[in-house]
């Protein structure tokens, strides 16, 4: 198991997908984030994200795509996500494992430094994931009732 995470991490996500597509994991990623870019503080929160693995690791291990400016990649087409949907809540590939709301966070948090020693650990212990499961399902219904008449609409 071990050596399939190592090789989906280094080959990327044309080793998930059987088609080809135009998005692939740069080598030693080992995790790609959808997130709506035209959302104020999903943006901010994913600069908060990238700044903190390009100043705190020697490496970056997150690709964060804006799926509010670009077409929804094949790769999630293929596990039935819609570009709404991706849009709706936050999607992420996880070492070749589609991942969404909370789970997406949890496999963000595993990736990120200071958060991987810290709320990731915290996730795992039993209920906790649950928990942020209906929490985030909440914030993420209510925001877009609230911005979704304006949030990842750029087609």
């Amino acid at each position: 198991m071990l050596k399939l995470m190592r090789r989906l991490c280094t080959r990327g996500l044309s080793s998930v997908s059987s088609k080809s597509h135009p998005l692939q994991v740069q080598p030693q990623r080992c995790m790609i984030i959808f997130y709506d870019g035209s959302c104020p503080l999903c943006k901010r929160e994913i600069q908060l994200y990238d700044w903190l693995q390009t100043n705190l690791s020697h490496k970056q291990n997150i690709e964060f795509y804006n799926i509010a400016t670009k077409p929804a990649p094949e790769i999630l087409v293929e596990n039935g996500v819609k570009k709404e949907d991706a849009l709706r809540r936050i999607h992420g590939i996880d070492e070749g494992r589609l991942v969404k709301n909370a789970q997406a966070f949890q496999s963000l948090w595993k990736h990120t430094p200071i958060f991987n020693h810290s709320l990731y650990y915290l996730t795992i212990v039993p209920g906790v994931l649950p928990f942020l499961e209906h929490l985030y399902e909440y914030w993420a219904d209510r925001r877009w009732r609230r911005r979704g008449k304006n949030c990842g609409r750029n087609d």
